[in-house]
Formats: C-alpha cells, sequence, structure tokens
C-alpha cells in the first residue's frame, strides 16, 4: 500500500511569533506554552528554532491546553526529542492548494510493501522450523504458510546474520514448504530470521496530470492531460520524495498577452495539477514472471 505522507500545502500565519519550549517526553518533543495556545488537532504551525527537526511546517498532534506535540504531516512521524529550548512558532489560519513553479512543489510518498514488507515483518511472526536437503538447494518448513508463494516468486529472510537477503523459491510443495535457491548446507542456522514475502524489481509509480478540470469555465482550452510519468524506488525508510515543479513550468507560458481569449482567466499564467500513484513488481505464475 502507497501513501502521500507530504503534499503541496500552502498556509497563511499569523503575525504574532508565540513562544514555547521543548522538552522529553518519551522520546518525543513535547513543546510547552506559558498560556492557553488554543490548538487544536489538525493545525498548523511553522516553527523556528536553533534545531532542525523542529523547524518548518508542522502539524498539531496531541494538544493539551498548554503542550502539543506535532507531526512533520498528518500521516506523518511524530516529532521525535533532541534537546531541551526555547523556541518561536506561528499559527497558520489558512491552508491553500496553491504553489510557484519556480520553486519545489514536492509529494512525499511511503511504501508499506518496499524495501520492508512492514505488516508482514509486524503480524506474521514466521519463522523456520527446520531445512532439508533437496538435491543440492535448501528446502524450508516454515512455521505459517506463505503469502501466495508460487515458483519463480521470492522470499527475504529478514535478520542481521549472513544469510539475511533474497531468495527466489523454485519448488513450492506446500504454502509452508518451499525450496529456495540456497545451496544447502547442513551447519546453516536460520534462528532468529523472518521468512516474508518480497517483491522484486519494486517502484513507486507516479503519474503527473496537468490542466484544469471539467469545473473550470475554460476547461476545453486546456484540459487535464498527462504530462510525465516517473518511476521512483523507495529508500530504506520506504519512502519517495520527489518534486513536479519543473514537468509543471511547461504549462506556464509568461508572455503578456493583453488579447488572450479566456481573459480576466489568465491561462498562461495558471495550471492545476494532480498526481495518480501505484506499485508495481514482479509477479509469477509459477512458470512465467511478468510486472504487475
Amino acid at each position: 500500500m502507497l501513501t502521500v505522507i507530504n503534499r503541496p500545502l500552502g498556509h497563511r500565519l499569523t503575525d504574532a511569533e508565540l513562544a514555547a519550549s521543548v522538552t522529553d517526553s518519551s522520546g518525543e518533543a513535547l513543546f510547552t506554552t506559558a498560556f492557553s495556545h488554543g490548538l487544536v488537532a489538525g493545525d498548523y504551525v511553522y516553527v523556528i528554532s536553533n534545531f532542525d527537526a523542529y523547524n518548518g511546517f508542522k502539524y498539531v498532534y496531541s494538544p493539551t491546553y498548554n503542550t502539543f506535540k506535532l507531526r512533520d504531516s498528518e500521516t506523518g512521524d511524530i516529532v521525535p526529542y533532541y534537546q531541551d529550548t526555547d523556541l518561536f512558532y506561528r499559527i497558520s489560519v489558512l491552508q491553500h492548494g496553491w504553489s510557484a513553479v519556480n520553486q519545489p512543489i514536492v509529494y512525499e510518498l511511503e511504501s508499506d510493501l518496499f524495501p520492508n514488507n512492514v505488516d508482514e515483518e509486524a503480524y506474521t511472526p514466521n519463522i523456520v522450523v527446520s531445512q532439508a536437503d533437496a538435491e543440492g538447494y535448501t528446502l524450508l518448513n516454515l512455521s505459517a504458510a506463505l503469502s501466495d508463494p508460487t515458483a519463480l516468486a521470492w522470499i527475504e529472510l529478514v535478520g542481521t546474520g549472513s544469510l539475511a537477503g533474497q531468495y527466489q523459491i523454485i519448488t513450492v510443495l506446500q504454502p509452508w514448504q518451499i525450496i529456495i535457491n540456497l545451496d544447502y548446507d547442513a551447519s546453516n542456522s536460520f534462528g532468529g530470521y523472518l521468512v516474508v514475502k518480497y517483491y522484486k524489481n519494486y517502484c513507486i509509480n507516479v503519474q503527473v496530470w496537468s490542466g484544469v478540470g471539467a469545473e473550470h469555465p475554460w476547461f476545453a482550452e486546456k484540459p487535464y492531460e498527462l504530462a510525465a510519468v516517473l518511476q521512483y524506488v523507495p529508500d530504506e525508510n520506504g519512502r519517495a520524495k520527489f518534486s513536479i515543479a519543473e514537468i509543471l513550468r511547461g504549462y506556464i507560458n509568461t508572455r503578456n498577452n493583453l488579447t488572450l481569449n479566456t481573459l480576466p482567466n489568465n491561462l498562461d499564467f495558471m495550471t492545476a495539477f494532480y498526481i495518480v500513484y501505484f506499485d508495481s513488481y514482479d509477479t509469477s505464475d509459477g512458470q512465467e514472471i511478468t510486472t504487475l
């Protein structure tokens, strides 16, 4: 599953700079004010401090009348504690979707499939019960059935030892009994490893669409069209962060046309946009590998 954890979002800030202090709350940064701040969950603030982790636009999380915690975005991580400090923040009183194409227009997506199969690692403690020799390859007897195992698909041994890594399934005897492309060695120890499905050749695919929607009065002049298709391999945290400003810049024309047919709607100077995103990875029917 893919999740958007950061999207282009503009803010209108109050003029007042308000003071707060940061302390440790079980490893999370707790922001405390000397007054009733009036913030509620879902508000945004802009933080100015001497430490990067606290700075920038943040999503208000878990407020009380004079304390609050912050997330990097609505679905992002809680800001961790690093050091005690005093800082200032300003409250966002308006969120909007307008962005300038000469500045980054940034999305950040997170995958729970790759490189870490988060659900299976967290909730399916599938381990190797025993091994056997299968004509020189390794037969694994597992404590639970694998997720849709087929020949030519892949598994991962998740752990810190020398056997950690990805292996291709040669034969499926039972959903909990497979032969993999690991040379058999009776001395191999699988203790401490989890066995999970591995998504070979995984990519995050992003379609960037630009134009205006059917609800716009000049839709016929600049309808949405597919502007680009992008592919990203997530980092070690399962995340991909990218800007689409350069793509959208091609839909902006900074000429000064005083007789533009759509005036006062200047379609030269603006475009709407959205993204479509999906996973792709290798899949097998037991005989042939294709891209899903």
